[in-house]
């Protein structure tokens, strides 16, 4: 089966930066708040940059995971696809497995991180229902049982993760692996359909994504709770969040200057930002007591700088040590899954 030549541009590395920086605000905000008693209601906006942060941009990482397999060719064959699933057993479980060794020499603990079990986990069912489908493009010349399939299999996912309880689908992020498939998908999709020219031609589109995530952050923040609030955000918010990002990436992923190549140069090299971040994570308790006493808008302006001036030399500073790693073959290898 023919595949159509997509050639990779900056929207994906701009798009990936953006999400693993704000990844790591989320955590200097999260991990400074800790045993504060920060609240998340709006008159006072303490946690508001954390909550909003929170609300896509994991769900992007695994968006923008689809959108680079829809760019890469995808296997056709079952030969093919264990092939991929190799590949990605190297370059998601081999760093997992060093750095939870590496945890477990510094804080004790046995766990692969849980965002490489899904994104692994997710990838490989893809890729098994993708070759499925393939069969039946053949015949039928139509995506739409593509999707039929994939939507199947996230329901049949997602129903069996609320009965499947105990420590196993713990350990195996089965339902988190299931409420981020769709993401992965729709990347995927975004990439094949070529629906950044769609986006460009009836912006409109993004318009009414933007207020659809206002409306849907707030509902899931501050009207619901618990289940409920979490699908309105997972399935609301995040994918018109997704939506109005890829849309500023595809109109600044030409732009030049020094904060763009930071932020594609760091979409590039998330996966070590992602892996090492954590041991770099300021605990500044001092500053979520103090935000929780000022104005609203000050306490915004507070936590996006104090996020940012955080973030900035964490980042700079993983990057630095993969550099470093990175000289050796063999470190390269096991820390990244890079050859």
């Amino acid at each position: 089966m023919s595949h159509p030549a997509i050639q990779r541009d900056n929207a994906a590395d701009l798009l990936r930066g953006f999400a693993i920086v704000l990844m790591v605000i989320t955590h200097v905000l999260q991990f400074s708040a800790e045993g504060t008693g920060i609240s998340y209601v709006i008159p006072g906006c303490s946690g508001i940059v954390e909550l909003w942060a929170r609300s896509f941009n994991m769900p992007l990482l695994f968006f923008v995971s689809g959108l680079l397999l829809g760019i890469k060719h995808t296997p056709d064959t079952l030969l093919e696809t264990g092939k991929s699933i190799l590949h990605k057993m190297r370059t998601l479980l081999l760093p997992g497995v060093t750095f939870m060794l590496i945890r477990h020499l510094l804080k004790g603990t046995w766990e692969i991180d849980w965002f490489l079990k899904a994104l692994f986990a997710i990838i490989v069912v893809f890729l098994l229902v993708k070759s499925a489908a393939n069969k039946v493009i053949i015949y039928t010349h139509s995506r739409v049982w593509e999707v039929i399939m994939h939507v199947i299999v996230f329901l049949i996912w997602l129903s069996i993760s609320f009965f499947w309880k105990g420590d196993i689908p713990s350990r195996l992020c089965f339902h988190r692996a299931a409420v981020a498939y769709p993401y992965l998908v729709m990347g995927y999709f975004y990439t094949i359909l070529n629906c950044k020219e769609y986006l460009h031609k009836y912006n409109w589109i993004v318009s009414i994504a933007i207020l659809l995530y206002i409306g849907a952050f707030y509902i899931s923040s501050y009207v619901l709770t618990g289940r409920a609030g979490n699908y309105v955000n997972a399935y609301v918010a995040a994918p018109a969040a997704i939506l109005v990002c890829c849309q500023v990436a595809n109109v600044l992923k030409d732009q030049q200057g020094r904060l763009f190549d930071a932020v594609k140069y760091c979409g590039k090299h998330s996966l070590a930002i992602y892996l090492i971040h954590m041991y770099f994570m300021v605990y500044c308790t001092a500053f979520a007591t103090y935000i929780n006493a000022v104005s609203a808008s000050f306490s915004l302006f507070l936590q996006v700088v104090f996020g940012l001036a955080c973030a900035i030399p964490i980042c700079a500073i993983c990057l630095a040590i993969e550099y470093v790693l990175a000289q050796s073959k063999l470190l390269n290898l096991i820390c990244f899954g890079k050859k």
